[in-house]
């Protein structure tokens, strides 16, 4: 082996070494978390897919057994389907999603500027419990279902990331999809105004 390959192979292998010592903080970094923000508790990732009847006691009911044609079961108190079709906007979140905490409480405030719209969240993760006490701790009062299998983003075709923004029209035709982060409710209302435009 020349001089020149050697190098050439050193070079590929410490490269290979620093791309795979970078990826947990890219990760973090996606995630919204840095390590020294985290919370001081190791976070083990529950599994319970059912949740008590009484921790949905009191949570907002939703707005009918489907959402975008998918039918997903309800983390609150089941009710009526409403009176007339609206546009849909569906918030695609997660327990364990940093961004997702920050987000969740815009989407309720432009849920109650904005009462022309269904706003419902879809919980997509296997620890349904976790996602009802998440709900509960941040104060959020939008109806949320639960996806425990990932039946929403499959039958959708949404990538595979949290949090991602899903706008139907009336009649439950996917109008928009964002998968990324809001940071404002004008963010939101642009977004919404320019998928159903």
């Amino acid at each position: 082996m020349s001089r020149r390959t050697a190098g050439a192979v050193a070079a590929a292998v410490i490269l290979t070494a620093l791309v795979i010592l970078a990826v947990p903080v890219m990760l973090r970094s996606v995630n919204g978390t840095a390590p020294e923000t985290q919370d001081p508790a190791p976070r083990e990732a529950p599994t319970e897919t059912s949740v008590e009847p009484d921790a949905l006691a009191g949570r907002p009911a939703c707005p009918g057994p489907t959402v975008a044609g998918v039918e997903l079961d309800c983390l609150g108190d089941t009710g009526p389907a409403p009176p007339e079709a609206r546009p849909t906007v569906a918030v695609v979140w997660a327990w364990w999603c940093a961004p997702c905490r920050e987000e969740m409480p815009l989407f309720e405030t432009f849920a109650d500027q904005h009462p022309d719209y269904t706003v419902v969240g879809v919980h997509a993760d296997t620890a349904t419990a976790a996602g009802v006490g998440k709900l509960d701790e941040w104060g959020i009062e939008v109806p949320s279902y639960a996806d425990p299998r990932g039946a929403f983003a499959g039958a959708l075709g949404l990538p595979g990331v949290v949090p991602v923004t899903v706008v139907t029209d009336a009649a439950g035709e996917i109008r928009g999809t964002f998968p990324r982060t809001f940071t404002s409710v004008e963010q939101i209302v642009d977004a919404v105004e320019e998928a159903l435009s």
